[in-house]
């Protein structure tokens, strides 16, 4: 599940599955025709913080760390920059940790790492 919103209104939802983003994102831009811009704050923390070591990390907490931080912005991202050819920004919301690392918490700061380096991917591949 991917939390697409911190409080539900119209245009926000929680998406059970990434393909329903760009349903959802679709939805929110036909009352108003175009999508200007984009916030993307995502974020969760593992079961495991501040108990696990790399080597012994989960395979469960790693993927659920993941799956919201990095994949839902990343599938969040892909579906507003589908109506937002001609112009718009998009930001996304990381955390000190994409600057740092912490011992036994490797899976939160390496996603909030691909959430600062998405969107620099972005910019190269769609322009500035």
């Amino acid at each position: 599940m991917y939390l697409v919103a911190q409080e539900p209104s119209d245009t926000s939802t929680t998406c059970p599955m990434p393909k329903k983003v760009g349903e959802w994102i679709n939805k929110s831009v036909t009352p108003f025709g175009k999508l200007n811009g984009a916030a993307n704050p995502a974020g969760v923390i593992g079961k495991i913080i501040n108990k696990s070591t790399i080597a012994d990390l989960s395979e469960d907490d790693w993927e659920f760390v993941f799956g919201v931080n990095l994949r839902g912005i990343m599938h969040c991202m892909r579906a507003q920059i589908n109506v937002m050819r001609d112009a718009g920004s998009i930001v996304n919301a990381s955390s000190v940790a994409g600057d740092m690392s912490f011992a036994r918490n490797a899976s939160y700061p390496a996603a909030k790492h691909g959430v600062i380096g998405l969107p620099r991917t972005a910019v190269k591949e769609i322009g500035d």
